[in-house]
């Protein structure tokens, strides 16, 4: 579930505030250091590679001030000693972009992430994954999802063939891209890439997992959406079975009406579409609630106008829950969440 969650995050663009949550400086130290930098820069080739080794530490202990200086200077020291274009360069701007992200700069990041993307491409084999690397961290802070979703499909064909088309990683991509071509009415090709991840996890044996359970009930909202009602319904049946699959597992707590637990609710834009077309009410959205508050699944429901209910959805995936425990242990909660759309006339 831990992966699942971090998806849904990565894949909430400028909605979900912790973009970063997956950035983490990358730990390339090799190669010929640099021979000048900054007023404290030294000659001694070994000082990028220190000074590198120093900006993994304070990030790792969330001191982003601090690392942030330093991996400026290890960035200055690996251009001036090594060129504008070495795979060493595209660490440093890796690094230096993932203390950006943290810092709440997402516009520098992106600028350093598209450099490093430009240097990994002009690259050797040796440079796929960390081309891949640059690809995901730009992915997870562009704010315009088509532009995200063809990020994520050049991460995608470079995953295939580093990896493997059923691999680990591969699924991860595929389930962020149903994802977003969820979120952006794209349903054939998210209908596609659900299935697809399904089709991998259960392949690799991990069709217990509470992942495909929720790639399920996202599948089953979408085929609902799309008129194809049998195959919704077993898809719903499909993700309660594999929430009990293990004795120890259950099904999500019911917790009917649950706004009053969120802790943070953020209300929906009013579409451009539904306001012409006069459309207003209240959208009820169906939730699933994982154990860290986080929102793991929305499907709105009811009659309501399509465009009130996408933007109920979207908003609801930004909504954070406080953690709901049995017996001391954290549980996932299945509820509704309602807005509001009224017209100003």
């Amino acid at each position: 579930m831990k992966n699942i969650l971090s998806l849904i995050c990565v894949a909430m663009l400028a909605a979900c505030s912790a973009i970063a949550l997956n950035a983490r400086p990358v730990t390339h130290m090799g190669g010929r250091a640099g021979a000048v930098g900054g007023p404290q820069a030294s000659s001694d080739p070994k000082e990028a590679a220190r000074l590198n080794a120093e900006v993994i530490k304070l990030f790792g202990g969330g001191k982003y001030d601090e690392a942030l200086p330093l991996a400026k200077q290890v960035l200055e020291l690996r251009e001036k000693e090594l060129g504008h274009q070495h795979p060493l360069v595209g660490s440093a701007l890796l690094n230096l972009a993932a203390i950006e992200q943290k810092l709440g700069k997402p516009e520098e990041a992106k600028g350093l992430l598209r450099r490093a993307v430009n240097i990994f491409e002009k690259g050797s084999e040796e440079t796929v994954r960390q081309l891949i690397d640059a690809l995901d961290a730009l992915s997870r802070l562009e704010t315009f999802i088509p532009d995200a979703i063809e990020l994520r499909k050049r991460s995608l064909v470079l995953k295939e063939k580093t990896y493997g088309p059923d691999s680990q990683q591969v699924s991860l991509t595929v389930f962020q891209l149903a994802h977003f071509n969820d979120l952006f009415g794209n349903y054939d090709e998210a209908e596609r890439f659900f299935k697809r991840f399904i089709d991998i996890r259960e392949k690799a044996k991990a069709g217990a997992e509470d992942d495909v359970a929720v790639a399920y009930m996202r599948l089953g909202c979408l085929l609902s959406r799309k008129g194809k009602r049998d195959e919704a319904k077993a898809s719903q049946t499909r993700a309660q079975e594999v929430f009990t699959t293990f004795a120890d597992k259950r099904e999500p707590l019911e917790g009917g009406i649950i706004n009053g637990k969120a802790i943070s609710k953020p209300q929906p834009a009013y579409p451009d579409l539904a306001k012409r077309a006069n459309a207003q009410g209240t959208i009820e959205v169906q939730i699933l609630v994982g154990e860290n508050g986080m929102v793991l699944s929305a499907c709105a429901e009811g009659d309501g106008h399509p465009a009130l209910k996408k933007a109920a959805e979207f908003a609801a995936y930004n909504a954070r829950f406080t953690p709901t425990t049995i017996g001391g242990k954290a549980v996932k909660v299945s509820g509704v969440i309602t807005y509001n759309f009224v017209l100003n006339r």
